[in-house]
């Protein structure tokens, strides 16, 4: 590990955890690369460094990533880069209240990513797996893109707000997890849209027509994410009462 203070270094062995204590009594704005450390499992809880830049491509058999803490009070002003790559044994991916970390995120290669926080974050998009187990996904407001496919092990989202969502892509994850009127009823007109795959009720049909009107304004994609005039939206909408004329 180098640091101001110099080199920590320790003999480590297979399997066997190794600590390299740190020799400063403040770390603050640090710059983390992991490069091509093949065996490393856990670099341990990064968030009290509150690093700038945390690049973690070549650890392959990491399997928990903590950058950021959901305690009261803590705030990451420092970290700008997050870089990850192959790292198909991640499990965790944890970097909330990084509250200046305002680039497009890729996991699409951690394949076996299972719990991501990104609250407190203003990340403008983020990539995931096509398909896996992810079984947790917390997501700011300042995204403009939102793909989620192919999730059905998924049981905790969380997305702060789609005020600036101009592309929008869920399918194929549980149905019980998508508030499809609230969801669209915050988009912008324009966005593009396809919600596949829904059931909920709603209270009104007021409600329903509102969101009939913005979709009528809305743009959607195919199969294939291609972009068509039209927004394509297949679900369940339940009220429990309605008139005749309605």
């Amino acid at each position: 590990m180098n640091g101001a203070a110099g080199t920590i270094s320790a003999r480590a062995k297979r399997g066997t955890p190794v600590t390299l204590h740190n020799p400063l009594t403040y770390a603050n704005d640090q710059e983390t690369y992991i490069y091509s450390a093949s065996q490393m499992k856990s670099v341990g809880d990064l968030s009290p460094f509150k690093p700038d830049t945390v690049k973690a491509a070549n650890a392959v058999k990491l399997q928990e990533l903590k950058v950021g803490d959901a305690s009261p009070g803590y705030t990451n002003p420092n970290l700008k880069e997050l870089t990850l790559g192959k790292n198909i044994l991640l499990s965790t991916l944890d970097v909330r209240n990084c509250i200046n970390l305002t680039q497009a995120v890729d996991i699409s290669n951690c394949s076996n990513i299972e719990h991501v926080y990104f609250d407190g974050t203003k990340i403008t998009g983020i990539r995931l797996p096509e398909g896996g187990i992810l079984k947790t996904l917390h997501l700011p407001d300042t995204l403009s893109n939102i793909t989620i496919k192919n999730q059905m092990t998924l049981t905790d989202l969380k997305i702060a707000g789609t005020e600036n969502v101009q592309t929008l892509w869920l399918e194929n994850i549980p149905s019980e997890l998508i508030d499809a009127v609230d969801i669209i009823s915050h988009m912008p007109e324009g966005a593009a849209v396809r919600l596949i795959g829904f059931s909920q009720h709603v209270d009104s049909t007021e409600e329903l027509r509102a969101m009939y009107d913005l979709l009528d304004t809305m743009a959607g994609l195919n199969a294939q994410g291609e972009d068509v005039p039209k927004a394509q939206v297949n679900g369940s909408l339940y009220i429990d009462t309605i008139t005749y004329a309605d």
